[in-house]
């Protein structure tokens, strides 16, 4: 099967009403916002840019008690601290904020595993009352049942990241 060309020109097709507030002047908001609510991972793929020395991200390993140079081949690198994620209260506001906005898609993906952080699962309910289409990019190392029911029933695409079987 041929895989679809995601740059087709067709692609603007779907965005007519943005592209008349452009012509028209007018701001336009994003489509979809993607989010990192936890900097922490339980995990440490070889392919993460926020873990890795020589990648791009590593201005984020203070919030988990890392630094630069710390490496462990069999687990996590740093820990969970207060400042590593995000304050709880936005899983409440965040959604309400977007729909003001007029962001209609949310990416819940991380630095770090988003399921991790103490607002996820209020995060994904305030998301489905507000109407808004949802990704959750997880290794789903922390999915409990009451978990993987509320991403059941409401609408949302999971991605998850195999690294974790693979290295086993």
């Amino acid at each position: 099967m041929k895989e679809k060309d995601p740059y087709l020109p067709s692609k603007a097709l779907y965005q007519v009403k943005r592209l008349a507030q452009l012509q028209e002047n007018k701001p336009i908001s994003p489509t979809l916002l993607q989010v990192d609510p936890e900097a922490f991972c339980n995990d440490n793929c070889a392919f993460c840019s926020y873990r890795e020395e020589k990648m791009y991200n590593n201005v984020m390993l203070p919030l988990i008690d890392a630094k630069v140079g710390d490496s462990n081949k069999l687990g996590p690198v740093g820990r969970p601290t207060e400042r590593s994620g995000w304050p709880v209260e936005l899983a409440e506001t965040f959604p309400k904020m977007m729909i003001e906005a007029g962001i209609p898609a949310i990416e819940i993906t991380g630095g770090g595993e988003p399921t991790l952080w103490r607002g996820f699962d209020s995060l994904l309910e305030n998301c489905q009352t507000a109407g808004l289409d949802t990704a959750v990019v997880t290794n789903a190392s922390n999915m409990p049942d009451h978990r993987a029911k509320l991403l059941a029933r409401t609408r949302q695409e999971i991605v998850k990241n195999l690294n974790l079987e693979t290295r086993m």
